[in-house]
């Protein structure tokens, strides 16, 4: 079972909504600086940066990501979880 960890708060760089917690349905792990993170609510990509505050990808992190099987998986799932909420 995935768990809740609250990250301090932020705000997605595209849709603006408020960011206060992540969830990690692969690893289950307290992220990092660097690692990506998804908006349930848009769909937006973003990596976390110093504080765990987000930031835009870097073209390196964007040509990485492409095509990636667990992103694929993530944004799928994303997709699913909004739908089932009535989107």
């Amino acid at each position: 079972m995935s768990k809740t960890i609250r990250i301090p708060p932020d705000a997605c760089l595209d849709c603006k909504t408020p960011l206060d917690a992540v969830t990690d349905p692969i690893t289950n792990q307290r992220p990092k600086p660097g690692d990506i993170t998804i908006c349930l609510r848009c769909g937006h990509v973003m990596a976390f940066g110093k504080k765990l505050r987000v930031r835009p990808l870097t073209d390196d992190e964007l040509i990485e990501m492409a095509g990636d099987p667990e992103m694929i998986y993530l944004q799928k799932a994303r997709a699913a979880a909004m739908l089932n909420k009535g989107r």
